[in-house]
């Protein structure tokens, strides 16, 4: 029953009061619990949960979420491997070429000889029999070539030294009959080909192995 105060408002019974708070408690434990389409059914009550009232995700939610992440993993990853992989094998065969330059360059200024040494791990910049620049190779890449010890040289008109590189290379597509090449391959078996062009010495990137790669 209700009554009125003073001022005439209505005012609850402490009974009246007591039942809304369990009522109220009963609905956000059902929020808290198991949900189909946002209904929790108790006996034949149906309460319906408001925004925000809903509970924490349980472990069926988490498994699925986990499952959809290994899923996702699953299918991402070996395509960001390979893309690394490639990246990774241009990046060598772009460094290779602009030290090349360089060491021509520097054979030109200094009017001596330059020359780039290739190892299994990293390749050196050498001027002169001094060490000038030390580049490292990615691991999964490997470099071979037709030159001489590893080792291209260039004499003081920045030509590449006669007789340190054999047999020449091809190209296909490409008329051309080169100095020599530097052979860039990775895990999967992608090369490309760094080609040296006598007298001249220009480089260019050949996509694919060339004919005399070792």
């Amino acid at each position: 029953m209700r009554r009125r105060d003073a001022h005439g408002t209505r005012r609850r019974s402490t009974k009246s009061r007591v039942l809304e708070e369990r009522a109220e408690a009963t609905s956000r434990d059902a929020c808290a619990g198991v949900y189909n389409s946002g209904v929790y059914n108790k006996g034949l009550m149906a309460i319906r949960c408001r925004p925000g009232e809903r509970g924490a995700y349980g472990l069926p939610d988490l498994l699925v979420a986990a499952a959809i992440i290994a899923l996702l993993t699953l299918v991402v990853l070996p395509g960001l491997t390979g893309y690394r992989a490639l990246l990774d094998l241009r990046t060598t065969a772009r460094n290779l070429v602009g030290d090349l330059r360089l060491a021509q360059r520097w054979a030109s200024a200094k009017e001596t000889t330059a020359q780039v040494v290739l190892s299994s791990s990293s390749y050196d910049v050498k001027v002169g029999g001094s060490t000038e620049k030390t580049v490292s190779i990615p691991s999964g890449v490997t470099v071979t070539s037709t030159f001489t010890s590893s080792t291209v040289s260039f004499n003081s008109s920045g030509s590449p030294t006669p007789g340190t590189s054999s047999p020449t290379c091809t190209a296909s597509g490409d008329s051309t009959t080169y100095f020599g090449c530097i052979c860039v391959t990775d895990n999967a078996g992608n090369t490309l080909s760094v080609l040296v062009a006598s007298v001249t010495g220009r480089l260019t990137i050949y996509d694919g192995r060339a004919t005399g790669c070792p």
